[in-house]
């Protein structure tokens, strides 16, 4: 399920070191000239990393949410229960108390997705250098990338031929859209960490979904270190 999908352990989860500085398939080779690799050569690669670094970064894409509330109702006990839903059938609580806590379920059951939309700015060096025979893949770079939260409160309601154009309209106004950048430095491979991020929303994203927000967003920042970083590397590594 999506759920399942986006809800790994923590950690697999966590931001991982990649080794972008080891020896890739070319190991050893240098030029003709070289071809024992016993003379430091290099070469720059960075227009090359800089457009493959854009490919990847694109694709970065996750999603919350959505499928076990679809197809599991303890689900939705389980948050009816959270909230104690009876409260106001019990008169222990006003209806604007209740309205809220309405607010707060839709915000907890809902299909939440992160994806990046652009990619404004790559910059920085890459080169391939052969060091007593071993073939490195060094860079050192930065990016930029925009993205977008949708927060849909539909529930996968059906939206086929024989709905209505209203009930369509209407159930395209419970997704919300929230737009940011992802700013990354330090994309290097001469260190052990991951890259530093920093996020910043266009507009203050309002309390009843912040958290699934910065969930979805966290989610992000950690498919872009882990997945689309890491198959950078690997294409650095394959192509040279």
């Amino acid at each position: 399920t999506a759920t399942a999908t986006a809800t790994a352990t923590a950690k697999s989860d966590a931001p991982q070191r990649i080794d972008p500085g080891a020896s890739g398939p070319g190991s050893g080779g240098g030029s003709a000239w070289n071809a024992n690799g016993t003379t430091w050569e290099e070469a720059d690669r960075s227009e090359w990393a800089k457009e493959a670094l854009e490919k990847h970064l694109k694709k970065g894409s996750v999603a919350t949410g959505a499928e076990d509330i679809r197809h599991n109702s303890s689900a939705v006990v389980a948050a009816m229960d959270g909230l104690d839903m009876g409260a106001f059938s019990r008169g222990e609580e006003g209806e604007d108390a209740s309205l809220g806590k309405l607010g707060q379920l839709a915000s907890m059951l809902a299909h939440v997705t992160c994806k990046v939309t652009k990619v404004k700015k790559v910059d920085g060096d890459a080169s391939t250098a052969v060091v007593r025979g071993r073939k490195r893949y060094l860079f050192d770079m930065s990016a930029e990338v925009e993205f977008e939260v949708a927060v849909d409160e539909s529930f996968g309601q059906d939206s086929s031929d024989d709905v209505s154009a209203d009930t369509i309209r209407s159930e395209k106004l419970r997704e919300t859209k929230y737009k940011g950048t992802i700013s990354m430095t330090e994309i290097g491979s001469v260190t052990d960490e991951p890259p530093e991020m920093s996020v910043k929303f266009k507009k203050t994203v309002p309390p009843r979904h912040s958290k699934r927000a910065n969930e979805v967003v966290n989610s992000l920042k950690r498919d872009l270190t882990n997945v689309r970083l890491a198959n950078f590397v690997a294409d650095f590594q394959n192509t040279f």
